[in-house]
Parts: structure tokens; sequence; C-alpha cells
């Protein structure tokens, strides 16, 4: 059987959500497949279940190896893939439709070009969201030139042809985090253009854990922007730089200014070549170059933000979460004992996977708590880009107080608080 598509999947310790991951990709209606499933060191039952899956399914080939991270497993994956195309599956996610590989294969093939893509859906607690909005419009059934593309996210949306990838030797970088950009631009860049495919063909689950920024992991992270920003810069993708580069800062408020500038090299060389590239590409960009002035601005805002919200926490005003995720979660883990009043959490809709309550705080839909719409403080405890939507939804129910702290300086302020970094 020629394969057609090759599906890579990375697994380390998933027993939860690996049998709803495989059983998506085994419905596929394009049975031309081979799933390689690369166990990274497991010390759950992730391994069991895989091997009573490849027991009942001859198309998946388990490979294990010792943990080495998902990048070194899907370079692993890439490897032994036997496909025309390949594509990546994080094992705590899935497809969402039953054709979504037929559809991509199709577009790929009919369009003759290298890489085909479709919309990634956001899965938080059973609410979905189409990923990158503004990224929406190009996943309408056409081709993409890369120059005019705008988001440096959403890897696993694609496949791409294998021999694009194994002659280009594009491999994922050995980092603990941000290693799926350097390859998907790379790949894009190499392809110069893409087919978007208007159809959901991937979900991805999130809103369910927190990523700890260690400082080996935020120099990993820093050396996969650095990364991006060579390639943006070798191919002058511009619209890439305005649409996300220019703002990497703000959704790696942690990474950038938690260690920078108050002994840790590793940081400050990373830092300093990202400057290094701006300038010789741009410009001297104020939006994006950082310095230490700019740096012990932005910490000292951070620990006023800081001590704003905890005011607001601690004092006797009934008040109301809004947002189920992983901020409102940490929030009252760490806080539960001194802060007061808070009678719930609410969320626009409760997905059947959510919870009923986080450590005794119960979720409700926000319409549940119209009658204390006079009187009630809403503090919206969710990432920057769905704050705005959010007040306005609460606007149009006739919520009167509404607080909109910076999540990204809190959680800043919290690590410089707690570690006492620099």
């Amino acid at each position: 059987m020629d394969i057609k598509i090759s599906i890579i999947i990375p697994i380390y310790n998933m027993e939860k959500y690996l049998s709803e991951c495989l059983d998506s990709v085994i419905k596929q209606t394009l049975k031309e497949i081979e799933i390689i499933a690369v166990n990274d060191g497991s010390t759950d039952n992730s391994l069991e279940i895989l091997n009573n899956y490849a027991g009942n399914n001859k198309n998946i080939i388990i490979i294990t190896q010792k943990n080495q991270g998902q990048g070194m497993a899907k370079n692993n994956g890439i490897n032994h893939a036997m496909g025309k195309y390949i594509t990546f599956m994080d094992p705590d996610d899935f497809y969402p439709h039953n054709d979504c590989l037929e559809s991509l294969y199709n577009a790929a093939e009919k369009n003759n070009v290298l890489i085909s893509g479709g919309i990634r859906i956001e899965n938080r607690n059973g609410k979905r969201t189409v990923f990158g909005e503004k990224t929406k419009e190009f996943y309408n059934n056409r081709i993409v030139q890369i120059g005019d593309y705008i988001d440096i996210y959403g890897h696993t949306r694609y496949i791409y042809n294998t021999e694009l990838i194994k002659k280009n030797n594009i491999l994922f970088p050995p980092y603990s985090r941000f290693e799926d950009q350097p390859f998907a631009m790379k790949a894009l860049a190499c392809a110069g253009m893409f087919y978007g495919l208007s159809k959901e063909v991937y979900e991805h689950r999130i809103g369910y854990k927190r990523v700890r920024y260690s400082l080996n992991t935020s120099i990993d992270i820093l050396k996969g922007i650095k990364d991006v920003f060579v390639i943006a810069k070798e191919y002058n993708l511009i619209k890439i730089y305005n649409n996300r580069l220019k703002k990497i800062h703000k959704d790696y408020i942690t990474s950038f200014y938690r260690y920078s500038f108050c002994g840790n090299p590793e940081i400050d060389k990373q830092i300093e070549n990202i400057n290094r590239i701006v300038i010789e590409w741009i410009g001297n960009d104020e939006d994006i170059i950082l310095t230490k002035e700019k740096v012990d601005k932005l910490k000292e805002e951070s620990r006023k933000e800081y001590d704003n919200i905890m005011n607001i926490l601690c004092n006797h005003k009934m008040k109301l979460l809004y947002g189920a995720g992983v901020k409102t979660q940490s929030i009252i883990n760490q806080y539960q004992d001194i802060i007061q009043n808070v009678i719930g959490i609410a969320v626009t809709q409760k997905g059947n996977e959510l919870e009923d309550n986080i450590n005794g705080f119960p979720i409700k839909q926000i319409d549940e708590y119209l009658p204390y719409k006079e009187s009630i403080c809403i503090i919206i405890t969710t990432i920057s880009e769905h704050q705005k939507e959010i007040e306005q939804h609460l606007n149009r129910l006739g919520f009167k107080y509404i607080i909109k702290p910076d999540m990204g300086k809190i959680e800043l302020a919290e690590a410089l608080h707690n570690e006492n970094n620099c």
C-alpha cells in the first residue's frame, strides 16, 4: 500500500487523552495512512494503551525512546515516515471530523502544492473557538503566498510534503518549548505557498495545564523565537513581523522579562541576538528592541498591577472571577486563604468537560449570576486577547463593575515575587 500521510504523535504521559486522540485518527476516511507513535519515555500507562491499539491496528508503529522532549520525538518520527506527506498531532488533541486528513490530502494533490492546511479549533473545557481569528481569512479554499501570511503558530493544522522536509533537512530544534514554530516557519518558507482549506481540520485542547517558565525553559523559548526571527528576516516576511513578531514580548512576557539584564548571560545573549536581527532587518524599532531600562520599567509596572489585583481580591466587595482556565486556577490555588467574598467563577458557556467547581468555588454560566449585575465586581482572569470580547458581552448583559487585569504582568510579578530572580 502506498502511504499517503504519516501521522507523527509524540507521547509523554498522556494516558488521560491518548485513546480519544488515537480513535480520531483511526476513524479517518483516508485509510492509506501510517500512525507513528513515538513514546518519549512515558512513565504512566501510555505505552500500554499504545500496545493495545497497535494489536488491533496494523498501521500503528510504536517507537520508544528515552525522554528527550517533543521536538526530538517528532524528528525520530520524521526519520521513520514513509508517507508522501507528514503531519503532526499532540496526544491530547484530536481530529474534529472523520475526513480531515482526506480533505487535506485532496487539497494538496488537486492544487499541486507542497503544504495544505485548514482551520484549527481551540477546545477550552468543551467551548470551541477558532484559533487565530485574524488568520481565518487565509483558510478560504485558496492558495496563500507565504509573503502574504501573518502568523507563526498552528503547525499541526498542516500536512507537509515529506520530500520537502527531508530534502531541506527541516527538523525540530532540541528545545523544551517553542520548537514547533521554527519548524513550521522553515517549511512554509521553503514551500513558498500553501493551500488554505476552509474546513476545521484539527482540534487543540487548551486551558487545563500551566507552563512553568523556568530559567532553562525561558532560554529555550528565546532560542526558538530567535530562530523564527532568523527565518523571517531571511525570507523578508514583513507581514508576519508586523502582525505577530512585534508582539512576541507580550506573548512570552515572563521569558523575556523575568531573567533578563540581571545576571543570566544566556538570556541576555538571546535577547541581544533578537535585537541585532531586528536592527539589521527592520531598524531600531522601539516596539521590539529590549533594553535594561525597558525591562526594569515593565517589572515595576507588573509589581503595581499585582499589588492592585491583590487589594481587589482581598477587599470586602462581592466578586466573581470570569474564566475557568489555568490562570483562574492559579489565582485560587495560590491565594484561596486570603481572597475574600469571591462567590464563584463564571464562564460564557459551561461545556460537558468542565468541572463543577475549582477548590470549592462553583463554576456557572454567566447568565446565572445576572441577579448580581448591579453590585458584583467581575475580574476577567483570561488572556488579554479574550478580555475585550468578554467585557463587551458583560456590558450587553448589564454588569456594572468590570476589571481587566493584565494577566501577563501579574504572572511576571508572581514569578519575581515568589522566586526573587532579580
